[in-house]
């Protein structure tokens, strides 16, 4: 499978590091990926941090990556608004990284308190997030407006194993209260595999593998975008295939990417 891939997109989080520590194994498969011609991409619902942010974060783990094969919901997200909108008037909850992004995408920025109504509110992780911006952005949706959401994760595991509450968890208050859906950019819908194919160059996705640890985002994306799958399921068990709904449900499966780089060896 990996053979006859031309693109290998990694997930992070889980997958090629743990809190500040490389995953083991992921140097040397990476080393044979690469020795071999293959285009890497990490492919990451982070909308905390910018592409170079991570980078410089892998590189401290010992992983030298030039920021250009890391693809953020940070970013990407910017890019995605233009092919729906072109250049538009947004209001944001989310990081700094986020706002600059969105900014150098194209995009105008208002105060999310404005009296201006925005095109499209965006949504991301915001651990200045409060009662206030709950009530500014449910406002915003009275009138009409779109709301999209970086990514739907509910949490990202910490350092530590601890939950550390993620993008989906803040706009399900949302959810809750107008009893209507938010749409959201990141893994699994399809748009963030559609940008990372096309900056590889790539139009057929059966030349691309997806590798990650949650079968709800990397798996069932990279399968709904037409990819081979490798799921790393650490330390629990896969499930026998008629309890792993078919969305879901890898072409293979091994613990981590130690495991994965044994096979290769």
């Amino acid at each position: 499978m990996l053979l006859n891939a031309e693109a290998v997109f990694f997930d992070l989080d889980g997958c090629v590091y743990f809190g500040e520590r490389l995953a083991d194994g992921a140097l040397t498969l990476l080393e044979w990926l690469q020795g071999r011609g293959k285009m890497i991409r990490f492919v990451t619902n982070n909308s905390t941090d910018t592409g170079a942010q991570v980078a410089a974060r892998l590189s401290h783990m010992g992983l030298k990556t030039p920021s250009e094969q890391v693809m953020t919901a940070t970013e990407l997200i910017g890019l995605h608004l233009l092919k729906l909108y072109d250049r538009t008037t947004l209001k944001v909850i989310g990081s700094r990284s986020l706002h600059t992004a969105l900014e150098r995408a194209g995009h105008r920025l208002v105060p999310l308190y404005s009296m201006e109504r925005a095109d499209a509110v965006v949504i991301g992780r915001d651990t200045a997030y409060d009662y206030s911006k709950l009530q500014a952005v449910l406002e915003e949706m009275d009138k009409g407006t779109p709301v999209l959401a970086t990514n739907p994760d509910l949490f990202h595991p910490g350092s530590r194993g601890e939950k550390v509450p993620e993008t989906g968890a803040l706009y399900s208050a949302f959810e809750a209260i107008t009893g209507r859906k938010v749409n959201y950019f990141g893994k699994p819908a399809p748009y963030m595999f559609e940008l990372a194919m096309e900056h590889c160059g790539i139009k057929s996705p059966e030349l691309c593998v997806m590798i990650g640890d949650n079968l709800q985002t990397d798996i069932a994306g990279g399968r709904s975008a037409g990819m081979k799958t490798i799921w790393l399921y650490g330390a629990n068990r896969p499930s026998p295939d008629n309890q792993v709904p078919l969305s879901c449900r890898p072409d293979f499966a091994v613990p981590d990417l130690q495991s994965l780089s044994a096979r290769i060896e």
